[in-house]
């Protein structure tokens, strides 16, 4: 649960059965997490990040950006899912450049 927080992510509690969401910035490590999650599901969507990440939609929202930013997804398009450009054999250059800057 402490990774979770420190990612940006949601915390659950168990005998609350709800999320409750911190308010933190995109760090390195979640935008990698992102990037992976996107390309191996082929999927870009808020919802999806939102779900496998646990995140906040706001936080999605800025993954989204950053991986449109470097070339991992196309552009939104209104009424259409986001392209993923970026193949499997493509992430670990991906994932490299990711980690360089920081």
């Amino acid at each position: 649960m402490e990774r979770a927080a420190a990612l940006g992510r949601s915390a659950r509690t168990n005998d609350e059965h709800s999320v409750h969401v911190r308010d933190v910035s995109v760090d390195t490590a979640l935008v990698i997490e992102a990037a992976r999650q996107v390309v191996t599901t082929r999927i870009a969507t808020r919802a999806s990040l939102t779900r496998h990440l646990y995140v906040a939609p706001e936080i999605a929202d800025d993954l989204l950006a950053k991986l449109e930013h470097c070339e991992v997804i196309g552009p939104n398009a209104p009424g259409r899912r986001r392209h993923v450009i970026t193949t499997s054999g493509e992430l670990p250059g991906i994932i490299e450049e990711f980690r360089r800057r920081g």
